[in-house]
């Protein structure tokens, strides 16, 4: 007899215990982190004397053959320097994905003056030429630690730059994808290209939203 109570006791204690294990998972699948990432891209255009007059020494084996934030911080703080071509922003919660999508057209207002016969007084034309930009970034973001965020993002950019009047226009398709890690609340290059004498930088900087 004692022993059917003894193993009825043990039986009781062991559905017990394996009912609060299984409440304190429910709990913790109940309990899901709220919190969102807010990803902040930007895409600037540089022309390479600039950036040598900020300090920056190309091909070079010291720390300052590498271009910085405070690099482009000071371009941004001279006359026609820095251009900011596009800009995106994403926000979403944790583990999903997020997507900012931008289209435009635009018409560029050309004037020339026709070759008239010397009798005629000349003509002036006046065409409209469209041009299209769009800017598409995506972001998927994780919570590495407290200081950093894992980010796997792809930016595609197309835009047109008007260097002069009545000039055609300057067209840029240029596109970054990656998987990296940025600090809470800190801008950083993420990614870089040139062409010719202009550097194109993509600047990003993410920050957790409670």
């Amino acid at each position: 007899m004692k022993n059917i109570l003894i193993c009825s006791c043990v039986v009781t204690m062991c559905s017990i215990v394996f009912a609060q294990e299984n409440n304190q998972t429910q709990q913790q699948k109940e309990k899901q982190d709220c919190r969102s990432v807010i990803v902040d891209a930007w895409l600037v255009k540089v022309g390479a004397e600039a950036l040598y007059d900020s300090g920056v020494q190309p091909l070079s084996e010291k720390e300052n053959g590498t271009v910085t934030i405070k690099n482009l911080m000071w371009c941004m703080s001279e006359p026609n320097a820095l251009q900011v071509i596009a800009s995106a922003s994403t926000n979403a919660s944790l583990k999903n994905q997020a997507e900012s999508k931008l289209e435009k057209v635009e018409y560029l207002k050309q004037e020339q003056m026709d070759n008239l016969p010397v009798s005629m007084q000349p003509v002036k034309s006046i065409t409209y030429t469209p041009y299209s930009s769009a800017t598409q970034f995506k972001t998927f973001s994780r919570i590495a630690d407290d200081k950093k965020i894992k980010v796997e993002y792809s930016f595609q950019a197309n835009n047109f730059i008007v260097s002069e009047s009545n000039a055609p226009a300057e067209e840029i398709k240029i596109a970054f994808s990656n998987i990296i890690f940025l600090p809470q609340q800190r801008q950083i290059i993420a990614a870089q290209s040139q062409t010719g004498n202009d550097l194109f930088f993509l600047v990003m900087r993410a920050e957790i939203v409670e």
